[in-house]
């Protein structure tokens, strides 16, 4: 048999189709993001889904690459770590002022740096790594261990720590004697008005109002809120939620307490967070409790509820943990 001479014309119809195959990987990807961003603008998918379908996307790609290198090639590669890493930074990086940010803080020439939290802001996650000044503290503005090596200090109050919370840090525990609060909160204005009903308070029943974020409460917190409209007749328990952002949270919470509490599932609120301060500052004024997560405790509305003049019950269970400690301190 006579071998088949490679011609010019074959080697055209071969790249073309090469190329046909690209374009037409392209305009699917271009298809698929198209479609995923008109179900979000139309409602019929909410952020929850989108970002879990972009997440998808991500580890398809991931997967099918280290296929390629350990499945077929049968090669150990530290390649994917070390892109997805040096991405993350560089994202990083490039999005905010950091190369700035770091030079003006050194030229300072400071003692003492302290952040006020770690972890709520990229570009403050990131410098910390830097050694910026000898001494490098944080504090309760995100009331963590850093686990960041050159924080030298995280600085707390004696009122909010135990015998044993050192072991909970990465930086050296300093506990400051006779200080409510190593911190500082806007104040909240004295003359909220005492609307009554509230915004959503119009049953005629006690209110139990938990203002927690959807996603930190914790399935074993069921039972106990079960529990408080079994023992309370008359009560009902407002949840707020973020409406269309919280559209998936909130079926998923709404089928466990139907399975979790039948007999008092009637007396669950689900209700939208108010648009504003002020509304929202209402109903802490305007319900009987403010109920406080299990394992997640809501700082800013638990220090909002006990700062108001015409203070509801606040209840409280913590665990002992850094995250919820102060709760206890307060209370």
């Amino acid at each position: 048999m006579m071998r088949q001479t490679p011609t010019v014309t074959n080697f055209t119809h071969a790249r073309l189709s090469h190329w046909r195959g690209k374009l037409l990987g392209v305009l699917c990807f271009l298809a698929v993001f198209a479609a995923g961003q008109w179900c979000l603008q139309t409602g019929v998918i909410d952020t929850y889904y989108y970002r879990a379908l972009v997440q998808m996307c991500v580890f398809i790609i991931a997967a099918a690459s280290l296929n390629l290198i350990n499945g077929i090639t049968g090669q150990f590669s530290l390649g994917h770590a070390g892109f997805m890493t040096l991405g993350g930074y560089t994202a990083a990086v490039l999005t905010r002022d950091y190369g700035k940010a770091r030079e003006a803080i050194a030229n300072a020439r400071l003692d003492v740096l302290l952040y006020p939290d770690i972890g709520m802001d990229p570009l403050t996650y990131f410098l910390s790594f830097a050694r910026l000044a000898p001494v490098q503290c944080t504090t309760w503005g995100h009331p963590v261990t850093s686990g960041v090596p050159t924080l030298d200090y995280f600085i707390s109050t004696d009122s909010f720590e135990t015998a044993d919370s050192d072991h909970q840090y990465s930086e050296r525990l300093l506990r400051l004697k006779d200080v409510a609060f190593p911190g500082y909160y806007e104040r909240r204005p004295d003359s909220v008005a005492a609307v009554q009903p509230a915004p959503g308070f119009d049953r005629g029943r006690r209110v139990y109002f938990c203002p927690q974020m959807l996603f930190k409460l914790h399935p074993d917190f069921d039972a106990i809120l079960a529990d408080i409209l079994r023992r309370d007749g008359g009560g009902e328990i407002v949840i707020a939620h973020r409406g269309a952002y919280d559209t998936h949270r909130l079926r998923t919470l709404q089928a466990r307490l139907q399975r979790t509490a039948p007999d008092v599932y009637d007396r669950f609120v689900f209700l939208p967070r108010t648009p504003t301060a002020e509304g929202y500052l209402q109903r802490l004024r305007g319900c009987n409790v403010v109920l406080d997560g299990q394992r997640h405790r809501r700082r800013a509305g638990g220090d909002a509820a006990l700062g108001l003049a015409a203070r509801p019950a606040y209840l409280w269970l913590f665990p002992q943990d850094a995250v919820h400690r102060d709760g206890g301190a307060i209370g």
